[in-house]
């Protein structure tokens, strides 16, 4: 109820499992509070693991000083907030702070509302599953965290699976690893992507994605560190329509070759049956190829583009070229 104050010694913890379930719905000026029994000590958190009970939901809540130690061996579950399995939360108004790891981590099959909170003096703001990166809305506060980013991706396989669309977060979504997109993906106007190192995003199977900027807010597909060449880039492997890039900056890509061959460096790579619009948008700062294109790669709608200090502009194929 509002105004309940709970407090937790080292390394302890509140899991919440399948059968079980949380509702911890405060005021504004009477929140719930989850705190450490020492002020200068931290706790591991609460984790939801397969929960999924409508009733589960934090609303004017603080969660404060958790994430001492992970949920696993994994270094993204050192994490206040830890979200797994077939979970079902709502977190709204509440307030994550001061967690040594983590503030909120999000797995896969999470179904997550997560809206108007402030996230702030955590080592790291959030760590996305891309599934679950649809559940961010445009009104959290992410503020003063050490790396003030939404992490995205556990490992070289996940993926956007469902089709949805991602908000501006404020901060950079940081792709850690290569990510797929099985399924429709819409960035919204303002949507920073940031690549670690030789870290790719691969358009595939059923997925497209829609990038449409504006003049005061472009979509940005950057590295993690501003040098050229510094991740591998975006693969787009799809027929679709739905494949537009309008006032997109691309920059930084093209570390490594996407097939066997030494020329197939790209920070934006066609393959043999894909097609793409690319209008108004800026590509920088690639490590060899801004753009291929071979022939069977449909670039229809090509204008307004600009190129700026790649290593190499384009390579195209002839039957291609009368496109650009």
């Amino acid at each position: 109820e509002p105004g309940a104050r709970i407090s937790f010694g080292p390394n302890s913890s509140l899991s919440i499992a399948s059968a079980g379930r949380l509702s911890a719905i405060g005021t504004p000026d009477n929140p719930v509070t989850f705190t450490s029994l020492d002020p200068a000590g931290l706790w591991r958190g609460i984790r939801f693991d397969g929960s999924a009970s409508a009733d589960n939901r934090l609303e004017s809540v603080v969660l404060e000083n958790g994430g001492s130690d992970g949920w696993s061996g994994a270094t993204s579950s050192t994490s206040a907030l830890y979200l797994v399995g077939n979970t079902r939360v709502d977190v709204v108004a509440s307030e994550i702070s001061g967690s040594g790891g983590t503030g909120i981590t999000v797995q896969q099959d999470v179904v997550l509302s997560f809206a108007t909170n402030s996230v702030a003096d955590n080592a790291i703001a959030a760590w996305v599953h891309p599934n679950a990166v649809r559940s961010i809305a445009a009104d959290n506060v992410f503020d003063g965290n050490d790396d003030n980013v939404v992490r995205v991706a556990f490992g070289n396989n996940d993926g956007v699976r469902v089709a949805q669309t991602w908000v501006p977060a404020g901060v950079p979504y940081e792709v850690q690893t290569r990510m797929f997109v099985d399924e429709p993906l819409t960035l919204d106007p303002g949507v920073e992507l940031t690549f670690k190192a030789d870290v790719s995003m691969i358009v595939r199977n059923g997925g497209s994605l829609r990038a449409e900027g504006t003049v005061d807010a472009p979509i940005l597909f950057s590295g993690t560190e501003d040098l050229p060449g510094f991740w591998k880039g975006l693969q787009i492997t799809t027929v679709s329509t739905d494949n537009v890039f309008d006032r997109v900056v691309f920059e930084n890509g093209g570390s490594e070759e996407w097939t066997g061959g030494g020329e197939s460096r790209a920070m934006v790579y066609l393959t043999s049956n894909s097609k793409a619009v690319f209008t108004n948008s800026t590509f920088r700062g690639s490590g060899y190829y801004a753009l291929w294109v071979p022939a069977g790669g449909d670039i229809a709608g090509f204008s307004g583009n600009v190129f700026d200090d790649n290593a190499r502009t384009i390579i195209v194929h002839p039957n291609r070229a009368g496109a650009i």
